[in-house]
């Protein structure tokens, strides 16, 4: 009971998301003051060496990014692994960032399994999205999150509350998707979560000097249960974010 409960209750903060957060958005949320810029994401990260990999206008056109980054990082120990960021600085019900679950599938690689948990046990809040995909003979493991304002989420409905959030708060709504993505070579996805894992320990401190959420010293990638989303801050300031 309780459950139905809160899923009209998100439903219905959506639909009034789409009817009045929709019209504040387009009547003046601020736009954030902060300057993203992506390429000053160092192409040396521990052990690992970076090169971009060029995208196309017609790509860019559909993503529309404020801020773009998409990396493919090699070493000598490990196998490659692929970064990509993904920002934009007003985002609207209808017009959000796409979905890798969206994106892989639409691209030619098959869904082979999905979990929402963390990326390291021992770091509670690292909500994360775990894709593993398929296409043809090769196999790819994706880890996945959304920063905003709001924190932290590996799920799109939390992005779509926070978008609402925002509107309510007259804040801005901008966010980011996160994605890290390796090999899976002779079925050993262990290997590639660890190599996942060790990335991003090394990326993290730099992609946060360069994302906005988490600067002067704000970290806001505590967990948040749902019904702490439906109801906005008051006064608007930082609240730890949803998970």
């Amino acid at each position: 009971m309780g459950g139905i409960v809160v899923a009209r209750a998100v439903a219905g903060l959506l639909i009034a998301g789409a009817l009045v957060g929709g019209q504040s958005l387009r009547s003046g949320v601020p736009e954030p003051p902060e300057d993203v810029d992506l390429d000053r994401v160092p192409e040396r990260l521990g052990h690992w060496d970076g090169r971009d990999i060029e995208v196309s206008d017609e790509i860019l056109e559909i993503l529309r990014p404020d801020g773009f980054l998409l990396r493919e990082y090699v070493s000598d120990r490990e196998l490659p692994l692929q970064l990509y960021v993904d920002y934009h600085r007003v985002q609207r019900l209808g017009a959000t960032i796409h979905s890798p679950r969206i994106c892989y599938p639409g691209s030619g690689w098959e869904l082979s399994a999905v979990e929402v948990g963390t990326l390291d046990p021992e770091r509670p809040g690292s909500s994360v999205c775990w894709l593993r995909l398929r296409a043809g003979d090769a196999e790819m493991l994706t880890a996945y999150w959304y920063e905003s304002r709001w924190g932290r989420s590996a799920r799109e409905t939390h992005l779509k509350l926070g978008i609402v959030r925002s509107a309510f708060a007259r804040r801005p709504s901008d966010a980011a998707l996160l994605r890290f993505a390796t090999p899976i070579v002779d079925g050993n996805e262990e290997s590639a979560r660890r190599r996942i894992r060790d990335f991003v320990r090394a990326a993290e401190p730099e992609l946060r000097q360069e994302l906005p959420f988490r600067r002067r010293g704000l970290d806001r990638t505590a967990e948040m249960p749902l019904t702490g989303i439906l109801g906005a801050h008051p006064t608007g300031r930082p609240v730890p974010g949803e998970g």
